[in-house]
């Protein structure tokens, strides 16, 4: 039976919601800030921030040094990101208000459209309604493709852009919700949140005998296409007798070969970044940046003669390549040529003692 498109429409109605472009000295409060303690925290990983309105309908973040004068603190709006990634928040008064960072400081209302349909013909349908970019309506039918094929599995498929009636058609001009960003240009800002894993894959094995092999200790590392060794081997290390320390696989005795098989899971963000250089005219494509702010590998042995032994997952690891919190600095630095792409292009499933990598894909 064929899925349904379900399409979440988060749209925040503020006086001070249009995006249009202001002159950067317009940004700024326009109050004096007083310094207090604790009002950035942090639950469970998820981020907690205080926001206040600016001039052009983006909202600033209040930093832990300080909070507004009581007097104004009704404008304030309080924040929580839906994740681990800090890109996507939600308000905690209202869950159905969303903002999207485009910053170290700035957030801006963000409207949500979920896509639980893999179908490419609905995807087309999404993309032409909300206009989205062609290097985004790429990606998403490649993981379209990859998905009716089998060889990825999606858990949730999310497109954010920014809020309000942020599209329309008028006169044959395109028109898309900007905000203003570095050195004082329009910015429009898609991002694309995908979480899914691959399919259990072969994780290469020395040839020394497996009650060794169980005391091996491995690690895991991600690559992006400008960096080969980024985040290489820093995170945390494990063994098998770790991460199957519920199945006692120590006492495994076979003469035969007993085979380590894991699946990559993978829950990334990738922003895309645009440039309006004139008032009217086509977006110019400025950046391409990847963010995967959890991945880890699920682990699989298969011992002859016995059923699959399932152990936990590794530890969780991140990965956001360079230039990603201030994509639109490289927007801006490299769109008169070819744009900045970074996106992240494969994991290793490393054996430290071994110096052995096993290498899988981003999973798009």
């Amino acid at each position: 039976m064929k899925k349904t498109i379900s399409i979440v429409l988060s749209i925040i109605s503020l006086t001070m919601l249009l995006l249009t472009p202001t002159s950067a000295a317009a940004l700024p409060l326009d109050i004096p800030l007083t310094q207090t303690e604790n009002s950035l925290t942090s639950n469970n990983e998820c981020e907690i921030l205080h926001l206040y309105p600016l001039q052009d309908g983006s909202f600033s973040i209040l930093t832990s040094q300080y909070s507004l004068p009581t007097q104004r603190s009704s404008a304030s709006v309080t924040v929580q990101s839906k994740n681990s990634g800090n890109q996507v928040y939600f308000d905690i008064t209202d869950e159905e208000s969303i903002f999207m960072r485009i910053s170290e400081t700035r957030l801006i209302p963000a409207q949500e459209i979920q896509i639980t349909d893999m179908d490419i013909a609905s995807i087309n349908e999404l993309a032409s309604r909300h206009l989205f970019s062609n290097l985004l309506i790429d990606d998403l039918r490649k993981i379209a493709e990859r998905s009716s094929a089998g060889e990825i599995e999606v858990q949730s498929l999310a497109v954010y852009i920014p809020g309000g009636e942020s599209v329309s058609r008028q006169e044959g001009i395109v028109s898309r919700r900007t905000y203003t960003g570095y050195m004082g240009k329009k910015y429009y800002e898609e991002v694309l949140e995908f979480n899914g894993n691959s399919l259990p894959f072969n994780v290469v094995q020395p040839n020394s005998a497996f009650q060794n092999y169980i005391e091996n200790v491995l690690s895991a590392a991600a690559e992006t296409l400008i960096d080969t060794a980024l985040n290489a081997a820093t995170g945390d290390k494990w063994t098998l007798l770790t991460v199957f320390a519920q199945s006692d696989i120590s006492q495994i005795s076979t003469t035969e070969a007993v085979e380590h098989t894991s699946a990559l899971i993978e829950n990334k963000y990738r922003k895309y970044t645009y440039i309006y250089e004139y008032d009217g005219a086509d977006m110019m494509f400025g950046s391409m940046i990847d963010n995967t702010y959890e991945y880890r590998f699920k682990n699989y042995l298969n011992v002859p003669g016995e059923d699959i032994i399932e152990g936990d997952d590794t530890p969780n690891q991140s990965c956001k390549a360079e230039g990603y919190t201030n994509a639109d600095q490289y927007a801006y630095q490299w769109y008169l040529t070819s744009g900045y792409q970074n996106t992240i292009s494969r994991y290793s499933y490393k054996n430290e003692d071994e110096n052995v990598h096993t290498y899988v894909e981003s999973l798009f």
